[in-house]
């Protein structure tokens, strides 16, 4: 399993290295981890990661991979749900 995570909690720097992970992974997933029961993969380019005023993406933790796969995985191993998948950016399609 290949994931990235990112996550001002740990690292006050995640914002901008996950917005860099973005623009290098173009066709890439991101899970969005509030909590166990509160999971939601997206694809990179989501229009939900574009806001008008400046603020960290980062504050929920962002798992990262160019595969859904390992995002299932990663998720499976921290929940026994499985993760939402947005509507907006449909990563399954």
């Amino acid at each position: 399993m290949n994931v990235a995570t990112f996550h001002d909690a740990d690292d006050p720097g995640a914002n901008d290295a996950f917005e860099r992970w973005r623009r290098e992974h173009s066709g890439g997933f991101v899970l969005n981890y509030g909590s166990p029961s509160d999971m939601m993969v997206h694809r990179t380019d989501c229009p939900h990661f574009i806001f008008r005023e400046p603020r960290s993406l980062t504050s929920y933790k962002k798992v990262c991979a160019e595969s859904i796969d390992d995002l299932q995985a990663w998720a499976a191993g921290h929940s026994s749900r499985s993760p939402g998948i947005c509507r907006a950016c449909s990563p399954r399609s």
